[in-house]
């Protein structure tokens, strides 16, 4: 089965910069780059969660071209300069993103790809990304 694991991290738009402008974390099954119109320069296999700068996020799925959207949220407002924590938990069978303050979160059920390489990156404007953490559950012990 798929491990199940989270990442925190706080993001961060110094300014707010024209709508529909974004910062991003993709977790794909290799490793990869993409150009500014989210095109891949080689087939991607994952994941790209999106971070508007409007305060809303939505989830991308790669499935060797161009990306499908799974869902979006529109997200609470924010404010310009900012800082707002995220979680993203992945498991076996679904992806949660949400607003550590409650504000907002998605989840979807898909288990099609679970890959390790996870990159950050922006469009249009500054993102600072900060407290990034990877947890995982602890193993589970053997039964005597």
């Amino acid at each position: 089965s798929a491990p199940q694991w989270k990442l925190s991290l706080n993001i961060k738009f110094p300014t707010n910069s024209r709508p529909g402008r974004w910062a991003g974390v993709a977790i794909m099954t290799t490793d990869f780059a993409l150009n500014n119109d989210l095109a891949p320069n080689k087939p991607l296999h994952g994941y790209h969660i999106l971070f508007l700068n409007t305060g809303g996020f939505s989830i991308y799925r790669y499935d060797g071209g161009a990306p499908t959207l799974l869902k979006s949220n529109p997200g609470k407002l924010s404010t310009e300069g900012e800082t707002i924590p995220y979680t993203i938990d992945i498991s076996p069978t679904q992806i949660t993103v949400s607003r550590v303050d409650g504000k907002s979160s998605l989840v979807i059920d898909d288990a099609t790809y679970r890959g390790s390489y996870v990159t950050f990156g922006a469009k249009g404007q500054v993102a600072e990304f900060s407290d990034v953490k990877v947890t995982a559950p602890a193993p589970k012990k053997d039964a005597p």
